[in-house]
């Protein structure tokens, strides 16, 4: 199944003749989906039109729409339309490429340097890209405590965490293992990334 959504997400990038950094908005109105602003709060496609919240951080809204995408994708390709984990899959292969992440990827999981690189897709999506391609492990801790997990838990992942909090700057174990805070206000977010088994 994942080689075909991939390569669902390698036509329409193809399609489109965009470069990365993928703009989601720009990406939705090539392929010819509409982007509409709500009051609402939820994000729907319905047909050929995506409906997102009107008031969301940027790189979230990137992320809404992409995710929305990968249904409309999904429908267009002959995968589970319906599906949320098929649509997150591909949501996260057209923001964030195969071929350019994974070529990035060789100079280490510098998730700082990532976010840099990619400035419209979020942290998590980004962790969640390299356990995809490179059987990573990951986790985000939002407030302190682990809302998502893929795989097991890192060697001493709790205490990169506390420091990442403290600190406010990321924690490197190696070029491959890490922590690292996403602080917007109260919002208190460290996402933990290394290797896999």
């Amino acid at each position: 199944m994942l080689p075909t959504l991939e390569g669902i997400a390698h036509e329409l990038l193809s399609l489109a003749s965009i470069d990365c950094p993928i703009n989601a908005i720009d990406l939705a109105e090539t392929l010819g989906v509409e982007v509409c602003y709500s009051d609402v709060g939820e994000t729907l496609l319905m047909g050929e039109t995506i409906f997102v919240p009107r008031r969301v951080r940027l790189r979230r809204l990137h992320w809404l729409i992409a995710h929305e995408l990968g249904h409309w994708a999904a429908r267009g390709g002959g995968a589970d339309s319906a599906c949320c984990r098929v649509a997150n899959y591909l949501g996260g292969a057209l923001l964030l490429p195969r071929s350019t992440l994974c070529r990035q990827l060789r100079d280490g999981w510098d998730l700082e340097r990532l976010c840099a690189e990619h400035p419209h897709a979020p942290a998590h999506a980004i962790a969640v890209r390299i356990v995809q391609l490179r059987g990573a492990r990951a986790a985000v801790y939002d407030q302190g405590r682990v809302s998502r997990r893929w795989g097991e838990p890192l060697r001493d992942e709790r205490g990169m965490v506390d420091e990442a909090l403290a600190t406010g700057r990321p924690v490197r174990v190696d070029d491959l293992t890490g922590a690292w805070p996403v602080i917007d206000g109260p919002w208190r977010r460290v996402i933990v990334l290394g290797e896999g088994l």
